[in-house]
């Protein structure tokens, strides 16, 4: 009895990979590993995808910092990015954009299907479609054409920009940049860490609140410290501090927002200084807006807390519990601040 079970699995293996082979259109197929692409990514100037309605651009500014633009033609999707309103948003990327590059360099296939000709091309769904990615840099383009899904797997066959060849792209390199939206957004308010702070300034219903940092002994904690050297107090302000600057980003605002926040008054304010003379500043603000609830039908205020971030260099949205760390602040600036 298991010798037959065994030998029926072995036949049903069998038949599921002569299936997989049926399927692939006859002409040689390449198993060897191929270099399709060999770029440096501290060359690439801008990462785009085209792909079923849902347009991805990373691109590099002046500053060699990666912004990433994504459009959504698809009415009522979101295509798993943090968008506001409508089907468009941008953002800046984090460091692991990095990482993505060097997916380039080599780009390589695990299989190359073989030449293409005009039947080929539409038989592996070159035709159907214009879905591509496209990597730029200062002297070069290389735009790959994406094809139709692989069978029994999310890979897709594409088109070699260089040598016309029709190759297995595989499915992580195709996952990694419809996925930016959740890996590459930077979320994080500051370009400093602990070991880097000396001191801050709070600014708050014109009164300003001058700390210092010192780091623990352990190289990673420490604590700041308001001028006039009440312990309890210092406590709290460390506890606020760490929490204020810990603030993570939940999106981008669209451009009709951010011009709405720039005429909008300022919360609160704090400008890091680091040891090095770096400065980073974060900018609070509040929008109110009416919201019909869906359950009574009943109109009412949402808040939403904004910072501007000089790390980041626009406007962003803050998570959930910003309103708490405002109001806590009111209670301390009364016992530690200092009028300018």
């Amino acid at each position: 009895m298991k010798s037959t079970i065994i030998t029926h699995s072995i036949i049903l293996t069998l038949s599921l990979v002569f299936a997989f082979y049926a399927s692939i259109p006859n002409f040689n197929i390449e198993s060897e590993e191929h270099y399709i692409l060999d770029v440096d990514p501290k060359e690439i100037s801008s990462l785009s995808l085209s792909h079923k309605g849902i347009h991805t651009k990373m691109e590099k500014d002046a500053n060699n910092h990666f912004w990433i633009s994504i459009e959504n033609e698809n009415k009522g999707e979101e295509g798993g990015t943090p968008y506001e309103y409508g089907n468009k948003t941008r953002y800046k990327a984090n460091p692991q954009i990095h990482t993505l590059l060097k997916n380039f360099s080599p780009l390589l296939t695990p299989k190359i299907i073989g030449t293409a000709d005009e039947a080929k091309l539409k038989e592996y769904g070159f035709k159907d479609h214009e879905y591509f990615i496209n990597v730029k840099t200062r002297n070069a383009e290389h735009k790959i054409l994406l094809g139709n899904e692989t069978f029994g797997d999310k890979s897709y066959y594409a088109l070699s920009p260089h040598d016309q060849k029709i190759f297995v792209l595989p499915w992580t390199m195709m996952d990694n940049i419809r996925v930016a939206g959740f890996r590459l957004m930077e979320t994080n308010l500051l370009g400093l860490s602990n070991s880097d702070f000396a001191t801050a300034k709070i600014k708050h219903k014109g009164k300003t609140m001058n700390l210092n940092f010192t780091l623990d002994k352990d190289k990673i904690n420490g604590t700041w410290s308001s001028s006039n050297n009440q312990i309890k107090t210092n406590k709290r302000i460390s506890v606020w501090m760490n929490t204020a600057r810990s603030s993570l980003v939940h999106y981008y605002p669209n451009e009709e927002t951010n011009q709405i926040l720039s005429r909008t008054p300022e919360i609160l304010s704090i400008n890091f200084t680091a040891k090095d003379g770096r400065e980073n500043m974060i900018s609070f603000k509040k929008l109110e807006r009416k919201r019909i609830n869906k359950r009574d039908g009943e109109s009412e205020i949402i808040e939403t807390f904004f910072a501007y971030s000089s790390f980041i260099g626009t406007y962003v949205a803050l998570r959930s519990g910003m309103k708490n760390v405002i109001s806590e602040f009111n209670d301390l600036i009364v016992l530690s601040a200092n009028t300018p």
